[in-house]
């Protein structure tokens, strides 16, 4: 049951940082009309992701229900799934992200200029209603208030970064036409300037939560806990140092004909997004340990 958890978390939040990531980067930070050719290359990743995100959710709400009774047998137990919704802060939450990711799945299907402008604002408040799931739950009072803001944010900063690496690669192949190249370097622009403060806040606030959580630094000899946080913290510095390769040494050279950075910023940024699998993965697996 634990790994089964794990892993439809891993899924879950992956579909959420590519669904308000993805549409973040398209209907705020791309330019027109580089906006309009974006996206309908992306409708249906929003669609996929979307529904990924209600049936993993409604997955997540029947394992949580096996777990909380005896097993399997209890996934589908009506009075477990009704105590979970009414009576949990799991199940407010359940209850409260269905009708958001219901009608982002609509926006999505129904093919409308306006949904690349609505869909970010749904999963985003979506991603945000993730924060009180899980271990910042744990700590009580105005503390705990205040890890549950901390790690709204830092759930933010992570679907900024992480979703709009896709995107970030279909604006890089839009460098071959110069006034596609025009518009795809001023989106490019504008993603770093954000993605800037994304890295900055979500390293901030990894830590305060790591820190409020476990009330020390973590030690990895300590436990499978501080293990695997080793691994996800090690997977994100790649990550990070990909990206400042990437503005600082390639973003220069864009503006030359040469075709060579454009293919070496590409490369880097698929590598990012391996990363950032590998990143979620452990997410999943460390919402399922206690922390110590």
């Amino acid at each position: 049951m634990v790994v089964a958890l794990a892993c439809v978390r891993w899924v879950h939040f992956a579909a959420a940082f590519v669904l308000f990531g993805g549409s973040f980067f398209v209907g705020v930070l791309t330019v027109e009309p580089l906006r309009g050719k974006l996206a309908p290359l992306l409708r249906p990743l929003w669609l996929c992701a979307s529904a990924i995100l209600i049936l993993s959710w409604i997955g997540w709400l029947s394992l949580e229900s096996g777990a909380m009774g005896n097993g399997p047998a209890d996934m589908l137990n009506a009075d477990t799934l009704f105590t979970i919704v009414s009576a949990t802060t799991f199940g407010w939450v359940w209850l409260f992200r269905l009708p958001l990711l219901l009608v982002a799945f609509g926006l999505a299907k129904a093919e409308r200029g306006s949904g690349s402008r609505l869909i970010p604002v749904l999963s985003g408040l979506g991603l945000i209603s993730l924060a009180p799931v899980g271990h910042p739950v744990m700590v009580d009072g105005f503390a705990g208030d205040l890890l549950v803001l901390n790690h709204a944010i830092h759930l933010v900063c992570g679907g900024l970064w992480v979703g709009g690496l896709y995107p970030l690669v279909l604006c890089l192949n839009r460098f071959w036409g110069p006034v596609d190249r025009h518009d795809a370097t001023r989106s490019l622009r504008r993603f770093s300037w954000v993605g800037h403060g994304a890295v900055a806040a979500l390293v901030l606030s990894g830590v305060f939560n790591t820190v409020m959580i476990l009330g020390h630094f973590p030690l990895p000899e300590r436990s499978l806990y501080g293990v695997i946080l080793l691994f996800k913290v090690l997977l994100v510095g790649g990550m990070i140092g990909l990206a400042l390769f990437n503005r600082y040494w390639l973003v220069p050279r864009l503006r030359s004909d040469n075709v060579d950075p454009v293919r070496r910023m590409r490369l880097t940024t698929m590598a990012e997004m391996i990363l950032a699998i590998g990143v979620l993965g452990l997410v999943g697996f460390l919402g399922q340990i206690e922390p110590v």
